[in-house]
């Protein structure tokens, strides 16, 4: 196929402009909208025929869907789209991992930002075997649901309890102590 200006591209038969665009750059790969064959608008998934002029649309605002793997024939275009689409979903997995333990820890009454760090991760044998090389990986892992937040709570502070569980250890010792002076009050009254 030709680009614009005129330039030969070669590829495999059945490629579509996906494929031509990151052949061009990632850049322009992973911004791509539409296409032109020949002077004519058409999707993405249209393949090109020996012959096409082929120029690409691309915008800022777009990104790469894990739909195009479909739709693309060239290892290059398939691997940056995987590259692309796998750092997306781990800094998704991350925030999701930040905002878990954020929940978790704020439960029994503590700061995530207090008590984590990268330094307290390679430290911290339990955490280590989860595989967390830092706080970052911790966060990734935990989005994943491949480490539990209750388990990075009780590996920071093994002693760790929730405010409802300190509140119901406070309502037991108020209640027998309450009790216990009850029963101090009667043995009192009777003699």
């Amino acid at each position: 196929v030709f680009t614009p200006k005129g330039e030969v591209r070669e590829f495999r038969e059945g490629a579509t402009p996906i494929d031509f665009a990151y052949a061009v750059h990632t850049d322009v790969g992973n911004s791509c909208v539409a296409a032109r064959i020949n002077g004519k608008m058409v999707p993405l998934r249209t393949k090109m025929q020996s012959g096409d002029t082929v120029e690409v649309l691309t915008s800022k605002n777009k990104t790469p869907s894990k739909d195009w793997l479909k739709y693309c024939v060239t290892s290059k275009a398939k691997s940056r789209i995987r590259a692309f689409v796998q750092e997306e979903e781990r800094k998704r997995a991350r925030e999701i991992g930040a905002d878990l333990l954020e929940k978790e820890f704020r439960k029994y009454g503590m700061s995530v930002t207090k008590k984590l760090n990268d330094n307290i991760v390679m430290d911290n044998d339990e955490l280590r075997k989860s595989g967390a090389n830092d706080l970052e990986d911790l966060y990734v892992r935990v989005g994943y649901g491949k480490v539990l937040p209750k388990h990075v709570v009780r590996a920071v502070d093994p002693e760790a309890k929730t405010i409802d569980e300190k509140k119901a250890e406070e309502n037991f010792i108020t209640k027998a102590y309450k009790s216990a002076v009850q029963r101090k009050k009667k043995s009192r009254s009777i003699i």
